[in-house]
């Protein structure tokens, strides 16, 4: 694979393009003009349109402003405003009066949907990461868009905040549902990057990351998207360039290994041996390591990677239970059973911790308590089934 495309550095740039043309959106959701009030509410809400309509935003946004101080219940001058304001990337101010907008607006109404993405594009651009993960997600769940590339782009941008959270996983999740719904040929650098930053457990956005950092995350997410879209010959010969160009990279052989456990757990068993020895002290990789030995019956060699996961991260509920279920497994009852009460301290309502305390109970003849692990099991696993 040739060098990765730069991207352009500055956050706002890349949300310009979703929305540019004011009147083109207002013709798209069809939101009627409001009725005017007489006076001089009438006179500059109509050189308003006539500015926005003349492509002068400065001016226009100045006299939306004026008119919607005379009457603040113009439902279609806030959308105005917050299209102007938006094109102008004055983020803070669009938000604002896509707040108006969407509070004025009927309960159901598809408009929302736009008006609350549009505020979550806002929010992102100011660094206000949770608040753009609230407003993208619920405007997915409102339906957002019947177009699919505006709808995918909101999933996109859904799955860059993920990350930049330090919600790697999500994140992940959401780049695998876009690339088993997008040909290869509309994917760019950013989603590559984006993919890659994911991936390798790098909480930025795709155009915060330096030029020469560039290389190693397109790598990374061009195989990783390809390997999600089920491309896996492409996302090996990738892998393979990525390993080679950067053989110290964190979390490569992790990201690699984590997405062949599902179906290849040798391989992965490979990966993650890899990973340790570039990163001895990473925990979550041993964590997982063991939890994939312990899937194959194999407690014994579980059990020092386990031990080691524990010792780096003793607050990490996925590393008390490997350890919990390894001694558990390799006869130390008393041991197990004390770290996997741990691992539901720290995780409560973890289903694979209840159905190793059982099994732990069990074996120690304590029946009333895997009886009663048993049974949360069971329910939790029909309001599991419920939800689907």
């Amino acid at each position: 694979m040739s060098g990765a495309t730069p991207i352009k550095a500055s956050l706002p740039n890349y949300f310009f393009a979703w929305c540019t043309l004011p009147a083109l959106l207002l013709s798209q959701i069809g939101v009627a003009a409001a009725q005017q009030t007489a006076g001089g509410f009438d006179a500059t809400a109509t050189s308003a349109a006539a500015a926005r309509d003349q492509h002068d935003g400065p001016r226009a946004i100045e006299l939306y402003t004026e008119a919607l101080q005379r009457n603040p219940g113009w439902t279609s001058g806030w959308w105005s405003l917050g299209l102007l304001q938006y094109s102008g990337k004055h983020w803070s101010e669009a938000g604002n009066a896509f707040t108006h907008y969407i509070e004025l607006m009927p309960e159901g109404n598809a408009a929302i949907a736009q008006a609350t993405a549009l505020r979550g594009l806002c929010a992102l651009a100011t660094g206000d990461f949770a608040g753009a993960l609230a407003d993208l997600q619920h405007s997915i769940a409102l339906r957002v868009t019947d177009d699919p590339g505006s709808a995918r782009l909101v999933r996109l941008r859904e799955a860059q905040v993920l990350n930049r959270l330090g919600r790697f996983d999500e994140s992940l999740g959401v780049y695998g549902s876009l690339a088993r719904n997008t040909p290869i040929s509309q994917r760019d650098a950013e989603w590559n990057i984006g993919a890659g930053l994911a991936g390798l457990h790098n909480p930025q956005l795709p155009g915060d990351v330096p030029v020469s950092q560039q290389e190693l995350f397109a790598l990374a997410g061009e195989a990783t998207l390809c390997f999600m879209s089920g491309d896996q010959a492409t996302a090996q010969q990738v892998f393979s360039s990525l390993f080679q160009r950067f053989p110290e990279a964190a979390n490569a052989h992790y990201l690699y290994g984590s997405l062949l456990s599902p179906t290849d757990p040798d391989a992965a068993i490979v990966e993650y041996k890899q990973e340790l020895a570039v990163a001895p002290t990473n925990g979550t990789v041993a964590a997982m390591l063991a939890r994939v030995l312990l899937y194959q019956a194999q407690p014994v060699q579980a059990l020092p990677f386990a031990q080691r996961a524990a010792s780096e991260d003793p607050e990490s509920p996925v590393a008390q239970l490997v350890l919990g279920r390894s001694l558990a497994e390799t006869g130390d009852l008393s041991g197990g059973i004390e770290h996997l009460q741990k691992a539901l301290e720290l995780q409560p309502g973890y289903l694979e911790t209840h159905i190793a305390l059982a099994g732990a109970y069990a074996s120690a003849g304590r029946s009333q308590d895997a009886r009663r692990e048993r049974l949360q099991s069971l329910e939790m696993a029909e309001t599991y089934r419920a939800q689907q």
